[in-house]
């Protein structure tokens, strides 16, 4: 994508979660010390990263219930820190109510400027919502769709494209000669099968100030239930989008070259970094060290939201080998491998591949793309 391209979309992305964080409308008297605008409350959603998890029913309630309960205490006790937004949503209405921040460590909900306590953390399911996450941006589309991404946003169009495990969202206006034109998200909701989203489409007025520079307002999303619906808000309600339906295009890989010993110390580099990062939590940079098929197999929401299947992961060991027909450990210091297999001290999550844990041995695929090394998989046996 280039440059002209580009921009525009990452501030259409910011714009469109911005629009949807802020828009809110503090209503209803709760009581002294307590929060306001939760009256008629039936939804919640919780935004994390550009990751949207939409909780209703019972979840909904369980929410709902800890935050009416959340008392005022003092400006000085707000902790700083990782945090997280959370939308009420008015009952009956798609539009967002009131927008909190909540710091999970602390407890505690600031509202404008005041800060409340909550006697209890928010039971936050599995953040960002595995299944339920609609992710949204540019950032959130696995790199192998993003090529096709580049080439719908040029149309005036809505777009679903599918991938092995994710779907993409693309919803443009098209090129614009000029700013002030802007797709922004006013509403969700989502049932077990679907998202259902509300758009508004807007151009400059009459008078107002633009910049003569070729935009392309668009809204780009990723998510993994079977279906979204796409409304559009007018003046007498709303309407429904007709969608596109287009199958991704997956590239083949780039065929093996000759191996240098630059080659192996970049490998060796990538598998230290990638594990690095599931120790210290980064699910999202161990994603984005992965090859773009690898990736097509789950939104980068989902991985984060999942974490491999694992609670944790140690690494003990990287070792080089020479691979079959003759597999040796025994590498000569001028011959160039790519091939390593690792050591792990894991904790898997129940159901996983990874089976009862403790100290396994997995051998990494790894593949270049676009001259740079990627991880493609781990494998029981080389």
């Amino acid at each position: 994508m280039t440059s002209k391209w580009r921009t525009p979309v990452t501030v259409a992305a910011a714009l469109t979660l911005a629009a949807l964080i802020l828009a809110a409308l503090v209503t209803g008297y709760a009581g002294p010390g307590r929060l306001s605008g939760l009256r008629g409350a039936d939804r919640v959603a919780v935004i994390e990263d550009g990751a949207v998890a939409l909780y209703q029913g019972d979840d909904a309630q369980a929410m709902l219930t800890v935050l009416r309960g959340a008392r005022a205490t003092s400006a000085q006790d707000a902790a700083s820190g990782a945090a997280v937004n959370v939308v009420v949503f008015t009952k009956g209405r798609l539009e967002a109510r009131r927008t909190l921040v909540y710091v999970p460590g602390a407890r505690t909900i600031v509202a404008g400027r005041e800060v409340y306590r909550l006697s209890k953390p928010l039971p936050i399911l599995s953040m960002p919502g595995g299944r339920s996450t609609l992710a949204i941006g540019y950032d959130s589309v696995p790199t192998i769709a993003r090529p096709w991404v580049d080439g719908v946003m040029k149309k005036d169009t809505a777009v679903v494209g599918h991938l092995m495990r994710s779907e993409v969202l693309v919803v443009s206006m098209g090129p614009k000669p000029t700013s002030g034109y802007e797709v922004r998200l006013v509403g969700l909701d989502r049932t077990d099968t679907a998202w259902k989203l509300l758009f508004e489409f807007s151009e400059p007025g009459r008078g107002q100030g633009v910049n003569d520079v070729l935009t392309t307002p668009t809204f780009i999303a990723a998510f993994s239930l079977p279906e979204v619906q796409v409304f559009e808000k007018t003046k007498l309600g709303q309407k429904k989008l007709a969608l596109g339906d287009e199958q991704i295009p997956v590239p083949q890989p780039e065929p093996p070259g000759p191996v240098t010993l630059d080659d192996e110390r970049q490998v060796e580099e990538l598998i230290r970094t990638y594990f690095d990062a599931m120790e210290r939590g980064d699910w999202g940079a161990a994603w984005d060290l992965e090859t773009s098929s690898q990736q097509a197999w789950s939104t980068r929401a989902d991985y984060v939201a999942t974490q491999g299947g694992l609670e944790s992961v140690k690494l003990l060991s990287v070792k080089a080998y020479l691979p079959p027909p003759a597999p040796t450990w025994d590498v000569p210091p001028d011959t160039p491998t790519v091939n390593f297999m690792v050591t792990l001290e894991v904790k898997p999550k129940p159901n996983t591949a990874w089976g009862p844990g403790g100290v396994v041995e997995r051998f990494v695929g790894v593949q270049k793309e676009n001259g740079k090394w990627y991880i493609s998989g781990l494998a029981t046996s080389p």
